[in-house]
C-alpha cells in the first residue's frame, strides 16, 4: 500500500461522445496503519481530556468523574477522517464537547456504552465541520 497517483484524467463516453470528464489532481491510499488503526482503553477519566487526533482511531472510556473532551492534531485543510469513542459513565457523570461541534443524539450518563462516532473535516474554505453521531450500545 501507500500508492500515490496524481494528475489522472478520466473519459467515460456513451454512444461515442464524451459523457463525463473528471480530473483528479491526488489519489493516496491509506497505510495499513490507518485502515487498522490504534486502540486506546482508559478505566479512569475525568476533567478536560484531550485527545490527540493521530495517534488512535478508537478510545474506550470509564468516566469516573465529569469530563470534557478537547481534541488536537485536526485534519489539515481538504481532509477528512472519523474517529470512534465508547464511554460509559459509572453513575450520572457527565461529558461535554466542544460547543461548535454538531452533536447528533444524546449522551446517557447510566451505564449505558454510548458509541460516538465523530467526524473530522477540514473544508477548503469553509474550514473544521465536526459532527458526532451519538447511539446507545445494546
Amino acid at each position: 500500500l501507500g500508492i500515490t497517483a496524481t494528475a489522472a484524467e478520466i473519459d467515460l463516453v456513451i454512444g461515442g461522445t464524451s459523457a463525463f470528464q473528471a480530473q483528479i489532481d491526488a489519489i493516496s491510499i491509506p497505510d495499513e496503519e490507518d485502515i487498522r488503526g490504534t486502540a486506546l482503553y482508559s478505566a479512569s477519566v475525568s476533567g478536560t481530556v484531550t485527545l490527540n487526533l493521530t495517534t488512535f482511531t478508537a478510545f474506550y472510556a470509564v468516566l469516573t468523574g465529569n469530563t470534557t473532551l478537547a481534541v488536537n492534531n485536526t485534519p489539515a485543510s481538504g481532509k477528512t477522517f472519523t474517529r470512534s469513542l465508547k464511554i460509559v459513565s459509572t453513575a450520572t457523570e457527565s461529558l461535554t464537547l466542544p460547543a461548535a461541534w454538531n452533536v447528533i443524539g444524546t449522551y446517557l450518563a447510566d451505564t449505558t456504552v454510548n458509541d460516538l462516532q465523530i467526524e473530522f473535516t477540514n473544508f477548503p474554505t469553509v474550514g473544521l465541520v465536526v459532527t458526532v453521531y451519538i447511539n446507545q450500545l445494546p
